[in-house]
């Protein structure tokens, strides 16, 4: 005979099945189901181990590059590099290889041709035989002296920068030595800002030392900046520094560097991202007075050769080699690459002087014709461009009216703290999970089943309890025998035996069947929410407007996707089905045993109540240490991400202790609400024990003393249920705390899809511009006013100016004044306050982005690539054909490179972007 849990009780004509030992088998077959029960949560938990622990092993097992330990021979030289090979490692630089190989597959039969040919691309890299190194610097000689400025100049790809990230020890040393002597600073082309003050990104950890300070402000030119800022050096700067200007970018990272006051300094083109006179400012004062003339040695990285002739030494590398070196007086004589190249330079900045005397000389504007194209040339001269009035961003400023509000300074702090509450109730949540399943109709279907479930469990035990009851089938003995002990008989002489035993032996596999069923279902449709809710939040957050990033760290949109999606996906539907199951498993159990004993009903009453008080306060107290659980991952998230996008800065300040220490802290932060999670589980685990004891002796009290009224095969259902009871019942509540703090994670992913403000759509309905619009492109700003968030202050003041059809119009300003600004306008990232723009006489406020956006073309300051092949990156949407593509690389003197198999740089992928999307 199978039991409901498919248990086999075997009894012989010899030996029946007493009434004492089925209920005795039925107890503990009971608690053999509560391990049963358990076991998909530790299955789980095996599978999530087996996955994480290759996963951490492939991590804690590679390879730490360590900083070069040996020191010079010389002593008056501060590094020398003999003989030396470096090497990416593959896995470090992505997948380049892929994505040429991948690219180089639809090469034209002319690219094919020429790639055998073209031995001395713009760099030359080659495959180590590890297979797993890609060589890309050769037999480097170099020595820097000490208190010495060493320029180094070359090509695009010609090995600049991977020289500076070998100097870090970034690179793999195939051979040749490398000594180094003295700390090391370090200014990255792409300026590192973290998400602190201006002070706390210049300290970056080291003491307060006020002179010292001062000094690095002043040099830097950032005196002048600091006074716009509404808090001075105080203010906070978001992620990536987002909210500051490139060229402020980088000048606080140059500050950073001099107040290090370290030994040797690696600049890699730090004055790229900066005006030409804060760039003289910055190389005379900051880079000639402050660095060499204290006595520091220098390594200057640039594509501005007029500051090489102050240069103590120069080296020009090409193809990851160097190809010239000495003084530059000497290299001009030699009359060689590097003279060609600075004449080359003087050539075009004589011709651009002559162009500035014919415009000064005229009345009006001039237009001179290059290829049909006419252009506009907005000049100054740098006196000008340099003037503190300039600073006050007159160039951008047209209106004379405003207002002092306007002129306020923003007096709170960026990025704003977390609320521990999100801003939707528990119902609204509720209402959103339900809708997410599919509605009511599926959501009452699926309980339908859980009910059904239970039901035909409770429902196989209560047979075998009638069964028993039967006995031999006399019917003289039934009814003496209803509230009797005496002994009923053997079930096995009852002339209906097999009908019992049909209607027992089919309650087992109809259960397995709608457990199954009913497991499908629950699995769909808990799915179906997650996958719902993921999207929304994922299209909500993606069509954001660009304030939201600007307050929000990324560690807290991560945070979302992550633990919180996980916890929604995966966590809460597992409590979710085991507390459904059991809380109904309950409710049978109380109607079974009130049944039996009405009376029963009087001490539950007292206990239930007394346990709703106890469950209402501490379900209150785990779902705030939940939400506190949630809101302090955030943190940690983002500190990890911004250290490793800045690891290279990290690493050459010395600073990986200091930022592993905060990450510890921040890890000791979030794991306390996780401690304090299980201990208040284990403390409500406690007095459950104790409640449910007091439930299961009253029970048995109920059987001792209604002995002779009871029917004993009742009885003994009674007290069996009772006794799982005392697990379940513990379980069950424990499992209501849980699937309340969980379902936290659900509330903050609707809070989103609930609260976040989306742009403008991507189309209006009777907005929509034609399809060969803009037929001319002319573009007029008319007192346009825009700020970045309601509480800042204007950025663009009534700016006014107008762009005719195939004009090239030239934006000059000091660093901050509100170039990019007027890019950011046009593409709608930010609203405008007042004003409008219009294209071709259609206001661009007026029309859907996708519109608007999908006829413009960008190069940002700041480029980015996405995970991919080379031509995902130039095509993301496969709408050109290999022939474009191929004319765009050419256009932009990379096909060469591709063709050789050369790797690429980011920034010039949005140049082939750009032409491939010029209409």
């Amino acid at each position: 005979m199978l039991t409901d849990d498919g248990v086999a009780m075997t009894f012989h004509q010899d030996c029946s099945l007493k009434l004492r030992m089925a209920f005795t088998y039925l107890a503990l077959l009971n608690g053999v189901r509560i391990i049963i029960v358990g076991t998909p949560f530790a299955a789980k938990a095996i599978a999530e181990t087996l996955v994480a622990i290759p996963r951490i092993k492939e991590v804690l097992l590679m390879e730490e590059m360590e900083p070069f330990q040996d020191k010079p021979k010389n002593p008056d030289h501060a590094i020398e590099i003999s003989k030396a090979t470096f090497a990416w490692d593959k896995e470090s630089i992505g997948s380049s290889e892929s994505s040429i190989v991948s690219l180089q597959q639809q090469l034209p039969e002319e690219g094919k041709d020429n790639q055998q040919q073209q031995k001395n691309g713009e760099m030359e890299i080659l495959l180590d035989d590890n297979s797993h190194l890609i060589t890309c610097l050769f037999d480097m000689n170099l020595v820097v002296e000490k208190g010495s400025l060493v320029g180094i100049c070359g090509s695009v790809g010609s090995g600049k920068s991977s020289l500076i990230s070998a100097l870090l020890g970034r690179m793999v040393k195939m051979n040749g030595t490398v000594a180094l002597e003295g700390s090391i600073a370090y200014v990255s082309q792409q300026a590192c800002i973290f998400n602190a003050t201006v002070k706390e990104n210049i300290l970056f950890g080291d003491d307060y030392d006020e002179e010292r300070y001062a000094k690095a402000i002043d040099v830097c030119n950032l005196q002048e900046d600091l006074d716009i800022l509404a808090q001075g050096d105080e203010t906070e700067i978001g992620e990536r520094g987002i909210n500051l200007s490139g060229g402020q970018k980088q000048r606080v990272s140059m500050a950073r560097a001099l107040y290090s006051n370290a030994d040797v300094y690696l600049l890699d083109d730090p004055l790229s991202a900066v005006d030409t006179h804060v760039g003289q400012h910055i190389f005379r004062h900051c880079i000639k007075d402050a660095l060499q003339g204290n006595g520091k040695s220098v390594v200057f990285v640039t594509h501005q050769l007029q500051y090489l002739a102050d240069c103590d030494y120069v080296i020009l590398m090409r193809d990851g080699r160097i190809a010239e070196e000495g003084k530059h007086n000497d290299l001009m004589t030699k009359d060689g690459e590097y003279a060609n190249l600075i004449q080359k330079f003087h050539l075009d900045e004589s011709e651009d002087k002559d162009d500035k005397l014919v415009d000064k000389s005229s009345n009006h504007e001039s237009k001179t014709s290059l290829g049909g194209t006419s252009h506009h040339s907005l000049t100054s001269s740098m006196d000008e461009i340099g003037s503190k009035k300039d600073v006050r961003s007159d160039f951008l400023s047209s209106s004379s009216d405003i207002s002092m509000v306007e002129e306020k300074k923003y007096e709170g702090g960026l990025i704003e703290d977390e609320a521990v509450e999100a801003g939707v109730s528990r119902f609204q949540t509720l209402l959103s999970y339900i809708r997410a399943c599919g509605g009511f109709i599926i959501t009452f279907f699926m309980m339908f089943l859980f009910v059904l479930c239970t039901f035909g469990n409770i429902f196989s035990n209560w047979w075998l309890s009638y069964w028993f009851q039967q006995g031999d089938g006399d019917a003289s003995l039934l009814s003496s025998n209803s509230t009797s002990s005496a002994d009923p008989g053997s079930i096995l002489d009852n002339s209906d035996l097999w009908f019992y035993q049909i209607i027992y032996g089919c309650c087992a596999p109809a259960l397995i069947l709608f457990t199954i069923f009913k497991s499908v279902v629950f699995t769909k449709t808990t799915l179906r929410a997650t996958t719902h809710l993921h999207d929304k939040v994922f299209n909500k957050v993606v069509s954001c407007p660009m304030n939201f990033f600007d307050t929000t760290p990324s560690g807290r949109i991560l945070n979302r996707f992550s633990k919180d999606m996980d916890e929604a996906d995966v966590t809460f539907p597992f409590c979710l089905d085991s507390w459904t199951e059991n809380v109904l498993r309950m409710l049978f159990t109380f109607g079974l045993v009130a049944m039996v004993f009405p009376w029963f009903l009087i001490a539950v009453a007292f206990l239930v109540s007394f346990i709703i008080i106890l469950v209402a306060l501490f379900n209150r107290t785990i779902v705030h240490i939940k939400r506190v659980d949630n809101i302090s991952r955030s943190p940690w998230f983002a500190h990890l991400m911004t250290t490793v996008q800045s690891l290279s800065t990290v690493h050459a300040y010395g600073k990986s202790d200091d930022f592993m220490r905060k990450f510890h802290r921040l890890i000791d932060e979030n794991t306390v609400p996780k401690i304090m999670f299980f201990i208040a589980n284990r403390w409500l685990g406690f007095r459950l024990d104790v409640l449910t004891s007091l439930l299961t002796m009253t029970v048995a009290l109920c059987v001792v003393f209604s002995h002779g009224h009871i029917p004993p095969a009742l009885a003994g259902l009674a007290l069996s249920y009772t006794i799982t009871f005392l697990g379940l019942f513990q379980y069950t509540i424990r499992l209501t705390a849980d699937v309340d703090a969980h379902f936290a994670s659900v509330e903050r992913i609707v809070d989103y899809i609930k609260n976040l403000t989306s742009e403008a759509p991507p189309k209006i309905k009777g907005h929509e511009p034609s399809a060969d619009w803009p037929k001319e492109g002319h573009i007029k700003f008319e007192k346009l006013k825009m700020r970045y968030r309601d509480n800042l202050p204007l950025v663009l003041r009534g700016i006014s100016f107008e762009a005719n059809p195939k004009e090239k119009i030239g934006i000059v300003g000091r660093t901050g004044s509100g170039k990019s600004s007027l890019g950011v306008s046009l593409f709608r990232l930010v609203e405008k306050q007042e004003g409008e723009i219009k294209i071709d006489d259609i206001d661009i406020s007026a029309i859907g982005l996708y519109d608007l956006r999908s006829k413009l073309s960008i190069i940002p300051q700041d480029p980015v690539l996405f995970i991919g092949t080379i031509r995902y990156n130039l095509d993301p949407f496969m709408q050109y054909k290999d022939e474009e593509i191929w004319n765009a690389l050419e256009k932009t003197y990379m096909k060469d490179m591709m063709s050789s198999e050369v790797s690429h740089h980011h920034w010039q992928q949005h140049i082939f972007r750009a032409i491939i999307n010029i209409r």
